[in-house]
């Protein structure tokens, strides 16, 4: 079996980001932006 944490993102709440992606979204934002910083 492959543990949750290695298959979806976890929030920092502990709840699964399934079905709602903040932190996803939240880090995509994050890598598009370190990107233009380079």
């Amino acid at each position: 079996d492959v543990p949750i944490n290695e298959t979806r993102p976890i929030s920092p709440t502990g709840h699964n980001t399934q079905s709602t992606p903040p932190i996803t979204s939240h880090s995509i934002n994050r890598c598009f932006e370190d990107n233009l910083k380079l």
